[in-house]
């Protein structure tokens, strides 16, 4: 009989495990066990440890994160948000990927977003334009999400005076 101790350990490739680590976090996130925010905070920090980044490139594993969370959210969530209106020169002051966290934000947890600090930030770094937008894609999102409210527009609205 053969003991444990003295087989080889299986060693498993970084990039299989975040693969999986992805795909994992992503199915939390869906199910409401795991902020998106900290869920891409940690695959992005295990890339880096881990080497990937070095390896692959920070596009490849980007590509990674956004295969495994397309995979687990329906396609007709993303399919009913516009995309943000294209913007010029000196109105633009936040990265596309700040809009997209704070309506995810937005959409997953209302007007109670709004006082988690990590929104405050997103909002603050919005041009008048980007939090337009947002009210944009609030709007069509708001059949699907009870929890955008005419209280979360009306605050967003406050934000453009």
């Amino acid at each position: 009989m053969t003991s444990l101790a003295t087989k080889p350990a299986a060693t498993v490739a970084p990039l299989e495990v975040f693969v999986a680590r992805a795909e994992a976090r992503a199915c939390l996130c869906r199910e409401g066990d795991l902020d998106l925010h900290e869920a891409v905070d940690g695959l992005q920090d295990a890339a880096v440890q881990t080497g990937l980044v070095d390896a692959l490139g920070q596009d490849a594993v980007q590509a990674i994160m956004a295969t495994a969370f397309a995979a687990v959210y329906e396609p007709a969530y993303f399919a009913s948000i516009p995309e943000p209106a294209p913007e010029t020169a000196p109105g633009i002051r936040a990265a596309a990927s700040t809009v997209e966290a704070l309506t995810y934000s937005l959409c997953q947890r209302g007007a109670g977003a709004l006082a988690e600090q990590a929104c405050q930030r997103r909002l603050a770094e919005l041009s008048t334009a980007q939090i337009r937008s947002v009210i944009e894609r609030l709007i069509v999102a708001r059949p699907r999400f009870r929890v955008i409210d005419d209280e979360l527009l009306f605050l967003l609205g406050e934000q453009l005076r």
